[in-house]
């Protein structure tokens, strides 16, 4: 008898474990989980349990499925492989991920930062305007150095030097940009910097960027603060302005920093006691670098001489920047006419003025005192006074009459002019470049003076404002017009006009 015995069935499941791995970034030193780029080769550390063959490690930037750099992993189980120095050449941040033969991903390092290498840049903190000293630019690093050996061509590194006029350096500009600068030699040794860029009084400062992030500052410098020497100095052979014939020279000196032109200021002073402040200005001429005169031509000045007599002529000598702004240096003073024999007598400064009336008619005001270069006068060749301080102003309080209400109209966007004129009669703010305002004849409160008409005119910085007033005629007697420095009732007042 054959027996039949029931079949066995045996169910199994094949699993393929892949080896467990640990994978991460080795940032030997600088700041946690950052990576400072050019300071050497990016080290990534690995370790299995058991060999993997042709695994290979790749890196990306974040949010980027773009590989930027791969490497092979040696067939042990643990290790360090090493991106090329060159391999990250952006700050941002990164990831490197493990995979199989195939591309399958293994696992992945968390995300590691890279960071620009950081250096302590040090200038000069003073220098003298145009003096023949090229100031130095000192670097070291801070943390880890460049030990890149090249710079890659994609970075590509280089200096702004900024002015401020002021320390705050809320407002800035440019005043030269170098070029090309390799890091590693920035590390060994000085920068020199060109005298002729610091042709402006202020404050300045070095910072160093990159071309593909020109907004990222990496690393900035001290402020050096720049002020004028006593270089420019002008004088004449002659010892007053008559009797000239054909060119009347000057002579100037100034540093020998100075790579341009600059100008030399011919003014008058109608009378002998008028203060510098009011010189009158006549002629330029060019002062050349590769000389020490310059000249004015007798027959200009003898025609103005005629026509306006005054008794005092005057140099200033104007350096001029390379973004043409200028500086006047000094006061130099020559008599129209010869004087009688005798010592010359430099002029001295008078006592100060009494204060005039206040100006203003409510609130704030200004007033101001003169002296006069009259105490002697200078006489026989003698000197002008020296300084420009022969003028001073003050703000001054008015008590307002009783019943005054300081009440400004809300400013109002001005509609689109109609042939030119703004619809703005009863006061409104304005910020278009140009235009004309016709003030209008019944503003509500203007009859019984309880109401103040504003219009606001405002300019982009740096700009100036002309006013011209034309057909000008008051609508109410007593009506006043007054033109502030500002948008409030105490700002400066330049105008104040009564009718």
């Amino acid at each position: 008898m054959i027996k039949c015995l029931p079949f066995l069935t045996i169910s199994f499941i094949i699993v393929f474990l892949l080896p467990e791995a640990i994978l991460s970034v080795d940032v030997i030193s600088g700041p946690a989980r950052s990576y400072v780029i050019l300071s050497g080769p990016l080290p990534v550390r690995y370790s299995f349990d058991k060999i993997l063959r042709r695994s290979y490690l790749s890196l990306y930037k974040q949010n980027s499925d773009i590989e930027i750099a791969q490497q092979l992993v040696q067939q042990v189980r643990a290790g360090i492989v090493q991106f090329p120095c060159h391999t990250v050449t952006s700050p941002g941040s990164y990831i490197v991920k493990l995979h199989k033969a195939d591309g399958t991903v293994i696992t992945s390092t968390s995300y590691f930062n890279a960071v620009w290498p950081k250096f302590n840049l040090t200038i000069p903190s003073s220098h003298t305007a145009q003096e023949d000293i090229h100031p130095s630019l000192l670097s070291s690093p801070v943390g880890q150095d460049v030990a890149c050996k090249t710079q890659p061509s994609e970075l590509s590194f280089f200096l702004d030097v900024v002015f401020s006029e002021d320390s705050s350096f809320v407002e800035t500009s440019v005043e030269h940009q170098e070029p090309n600068i390799n890091l590693r030699q920035l590390n060994t040794s000085p920068l020199i910097i060109r005298c002729e860029i610091f042709d402006r009084a202020g404050f300045y400062q070095v910072i160093l960027r990159e071309a593909q992030h020109p907004d990222v500052a990496i690393s900035t410098s001290n402020v050096m603060s720049v002020t004028w020497g006593d270089y420019y100095k002008l004088s004449s052979v002659q010892k007053s302005i008559f009797p000239c014939d054909g060119q009347l020279v000057v002579n100037y000196t100034r540093p020998k920093c100075v790579r341009r032109a600059d100008n030399v200021h011919m003014f008058a002073r109608i009378s002998r006691s008028m203060a510098p402040g009011e010189l009158e200005y006549m002629y330029e001429a060019r002062a050349p670098v590769n000389a020490s005169t310059t000249s004015f031509n007798c027959d200009g000045i003898r025609q103005f001489h005629w026509k306006n007599r005054p008794a005092t002529y005057c140099f200033k000598y104007q350096t001029v920047a390379r973004d043409q702004a200028v500086t006047d240096h000094g006061l130099f003073c020559l008599p129209a006419n010869k004087t009688i024999a005798g010592q010359a007598v430099d002029g001295q400064w008078s006592a100060w003025l009494p204060w005039s009336n206040c100006s203003g008619s409510c609130i704030l005001g200004t007033q101001s005192r003169y002296r006069y270069c009259n105490n002697p006068s200078p006489s026989n060749g003698g000197q002008f006074c020296k300084g420009d301080d022969s003028y001073q102003y003050r703000q001054c309080e008015i008590e307002c009459s009783e019943g005054i209400e300081l009440k400004p109209v809300n400013p109002v966007k001005p509609k689109r002019p109609t042939n030119k004129a703004l619809q703005c009669g009863c006061g409104c703010s304005v910020t278009q470049s140009d235009g004309l305002i016709i003030p209008g004849r019944s503003c509500p409160g203007t009859k019984d003076y309880k109401v103040h008409i504003v219009w606001t005119l405002e300019a982009p910085p740096n700009a100036v404002i002309q006013l011209n007033l034309t057909n000008f005629k008051w609508n109410v007697a007593g009506q006043i017009l007054k033109i502030r420095d500002g948008a409030t009732f105490d700002a400066s007042l330049l105008f104040d006009l009564k009718g």
